[in-house]
């Protein structure tokens, strides 16, 4: 066997770059339940009708994204093999999302400050899908219930 191909079989389980998968799915879960909840109990009280209509419905697709990051956490932590592709639809889906919301308050005036969460967005999407397409050790480390 070649040293190569030694390497190759050494890059399994959770490590390396996907500590950072690791911290960031509870991370992600935990800061948009508080996000939620803040926006519930002191921010909408003091909105008109519609605004409140429109954080509504921003807040269901919220527990929506909340109940998939809990179910790819799950993934994550089983080393399923439908990981991989699972995390790509979710920073897709996340790109659209923070699309879907940006237009959502578009009526309300819009700061270069509301652009972040798209930009973000599209730079996770570009770092982390190409990861997962290529790298190694996600290769090695989701093989589990296939």
């Amino acid at each position: 066997m070649s040293s190569g191909e030694t390497a190759q079989k050494e890059l399994k389980g959770i490590g390396g770059w996907l500590i950072v998968i690791a911290i960031g799915l509870p991370y992600t879960i935990i800061g948009t339940l508080f996000g939620d909840y803040y926006v519930f109990t002191t921010l909408m009280p003091m909105m008109d009708e519609e605004m409140v209509s429109i954080l509504t419905v921003l807040l269901m697709t919220d527990m929506i994204f909340v109940c998939y990051a809990g179910y790819l956490a799950f993934l994550f932590f089983n080393k399923d093999y439908r990981f991989p592709e699972q995390i790509k639809i979710f920073y897709i889906v996340s790109i659209v999302y923070e699309i879907f919301a940006l237009y959502m308050i578009s009526g309300y005036g819009l700061e270069l400050s509301d652009y972040r969460q798209i930009i973000a967005a599209l730079i996770r999407g570009a770092i982390w899908i190409p990861y997962f397409n290529k790298s190694i050790r996600v290769k090695n480390t989701f093989i589990e219930n296939n």
